[in-house]
């Protein structure tokens, strides 16, 4: 390849950004559907969906590190792509519980934002706002994977009402903080 080829082709990949992927913002009167799952299935896993979803978190520090609190924003997000389910094996009872995974995220985008609120950030709020979306982060982890062991992935019904009620619960709780 002559040395022409070889730095356009450098310069483009320079300038071209890959896009991110397609996502879907938690909103209350916006339930997903199983139209919004457009991965392939993994049909070696025996449960019949999995939802992919996280927060997002934007802001602004000033010149002196502090974090300016009106500019922060902190989304959660289904990712369409990542979130798959089996067509066979669907139920209205299955697209709850995919449901409920992402009430959860919300659930903890909200005990972000709070937490965001009450905060008295220093000058090294970088490293502190960090802290503070990892450990939301691990909790909301924490959650998802005991709602899926406590519920079987929606097969113990009981347990599957139980955390719904919850979840809804915690969402009425922090509804203050919804964007």
């Amino acid at each position: 390849m002559d040395p022409k080829t070889i730095l356009f082709s450098f310069l483009i990949c320079l300038f071209i950004k890959p896009l991110p992927p397609e996502r879907i913002v938690w909103e209350e009167d916006r339930p997903l559907i199983w139209a919004d799952f457009k991965g392939n299935p993994d049909y070696l896993l025996s449960f019949v969906a999995t939802t992919n979803s996280g927060m997002s978190h934007s802001y602004s520090i000033n010149s002196n590190g502090f974090l300016d609190k009106s500019s922060s924003t902190v989304l959660a997000h289904f990712y369409p792509t990542f979130s798959w389910y089996k067509p066979a094996d669907t139920t209205a009872a299955i697209l709850r519980h995919e449901q409920s995974h992402f009430d959860i995220t919300e659930m903890y985008a909200r005990k972000l934002r709070k937490r965001i609120e009450d905060y008295n950030f220093t000058s090294n709020a970088k490293e502190e706002i960090k802290y503070l979306y990892r450990l939301t982060e691990e909790e909301r982890r924490e959650t998802q994977r005991l709602f899926d062991q406590e519920t079987d992935h929606s097969r113990i019904q009981k347990e599957e009402r139980q955390w719904e009620e919850r979840i809804k619960d915690s969402l009425e709780k922090y509804w203050i903080y919804t964007p």
